[in-house]
Formats: C-alpha cells, sequence, structure tokens
C-alpha cells in the first residue's frame, strides 16, 4: 500500500497524516538562484540523512554559500558534496 508520494518538483506529500500540505519549495529554489545555480530536486529521506538537495552551482564558493543559506532557512545541517557525471569521472580517473 503506498502511503506518500514524490512530486515532480521535489516535494513529497504523506497521506496517511491527515491535512498533511505538499512543502513549498520556492524559497529553496531562489537561494540557488541568487548563487547562479538552479535547484534540480529536493528528496525527504529516512536514516542519518534528512534531506537531499540536487544542484548545478558555478563553482565551491557559490555550494558553500547555497548550503549555508539552505541551513538558515531550514535548520538542517547539510554536507556539500561535488558531483561530476560518470564520463567526465572516467576521464578525470584516466588523466591521473
Amino acid at each position: 500500500m503506498q502511503h506518500g508520494y514524490l512530486c515532480d518538483d521535489g516535494s513529497v506529500h504523506d497521506t496517511r497524516i491527515p491535512g498533511h500540505k505538499r512543502r513549498e519549495d520556492r524559497p529553496a529554489r531562489a537561494i540557488f538562484d541568487k548563487h547562479g545555480g538552479t535547484m534540480q530536486s529536493m528528496y525527504g529521506l529516512l536514516g542519518g540523512t534528512d534531506l537531499m538537495v540536487i544542484a548545478d552551482l558555478p563553482d565551491t564558493a557559490a555550494a558553500m554559500k547555497a548550503s549555508m543559506a539552505m541551513t538558515k532557512l531550514t535548520g538542517v545541517g547539510f554536507a556539500t558534496m561535488p558531483a561530476v557525471d560518470i564520463a567526465e569521472f572516467d576521464r578525470l580517473a584516466a588523466e591521473s
């Protein structure tokens, strides 16, 4: 039985909680826009990590600023992890 679903904008509905409303993600998206990036998606998780955001930002400084702003907005600490697609990863590994 499905109790919740993930919306295409990254917000989560839990159908088990009466009156649960969709989380508004515009404030989070505005943070990434302000720092020259885009928020691709946001997920609520179970386990040691509560929230995951997939975003594209221009550089490490912008990522750090966006991460700190997200902490201020949500009260959740973020671990920022740069990522590259697998083709770029393989190219970098071949050059090392």
